[in-house]
């Protein structure tokens, strides 16, 4: 297979894989949102509880995410 054609195809896994991860991030903010609404709304906990807690699952969820090649 021609490099030009191979680079061709892994620029469009690239850009598949790009669009995948923009649109998983803006989940992500959409759900944080929400939940800084929620927090400000009923004032569940007080706001550092709320944000320690939102680090911890940030980092648990960035834990089992499975890498990308």
């Amino acid at each position: 297979m021609p490099r030009k054609m191979k680079m061709k195809m892994d620029d469009a896994k690239m850009q598949e894989c790009w669009k995948m991860h923009k649109k998983c991030m803006g989940w992500k903010m959409l759900v944080l949102g929400i939940l800084v609404l929620a927090n400000s709304y009923w004032n569940v906990v007080d706001w550092a509880t709320f944000i320690g807690g939102i680090l911890a699952i940030a980092g648990i969820l960035k834990l089992l995410m499975p890498m990308r090649k």
